[in-house]
């Protein structure tokens, strides 16, 4: 998935969201350097990872307006790793909502109230 598709043209997906509705329970969703506003709401057992080509803060999942998370978890054992996750001030980067067996790795989160 790429933003814009400026880096990577033959990407399937511009939205974390729409990758994430497309896909099957336990898919790895690649997601390469840009900036996506959006707010995602996870269902299922997926790999959500910033692209291996990617560094620290290349990969910036920006709150939408009115949102109240930035990525919203309601399965078990779902991966984020590799984000940075900003937020509008009054929303939340990563809501666990009884959930199990998560593992989040090498995101930092700015500017929300509440990891």
């Amino acid at each position: 998935m790429d933003d814009d598709m400026a880096e990577f043209s033959d990407a399937d997906f511009t939205s974390i969201i729409a990758a994430v509705n497309e896909a099957q329970p336990g898919d790895t969703i690649p997601v390469h350097s840009g900036t996506y506003t959006e707010s995602i709401v996870v269902e299922m057992r997926l790999k959500i990872r910033a692209g291996p080509e990617t560094s620290t803060g290349q990969v910036i999942v920006q709150s939408s307006p009115g949102s109240r998370e930035i990525f919203l978890i309601t399965a078990d054992f779902v991966e984020l790793s590799g984000f940075t996750l900003r937020g509008s001030g009054s929303d939340v980067g990563i809501y666990l909502n009884r959930v199990n067996g998560n593992t989040l790795r090498n995101n930092v989160i700015e500017g929300t109230m509440k990891g």
